[in-house]
């Protein structure tokens, strides 16, 4: 925690100002995001594979 009593705007929690997080982090968000298509398409494929060998 800083010395100085911070400002109201760095008191303020990220999901009052959405933009301003999401451009501070949107390297990772868009990272992130990437990473759960990912995980949810091998997800799908697996799972569809999985049936269609069932069969």
């Amino acid at each position: 925690m800083p010395r100085t009593p911070a400002p109201d705007s760095n008191l303020r929690p990220w999901w009052r100002r959405p933009w301003r997080w999401i451009t501070a982090h949107r390297r990772l968000a868009a990272s992130h995001f990437l990473r759960g298509l990912a995980y949810g398409a091998g997800t799908l494929v697996i799972t569809l594979l999985g049936i269609w060998l069932q069969q």
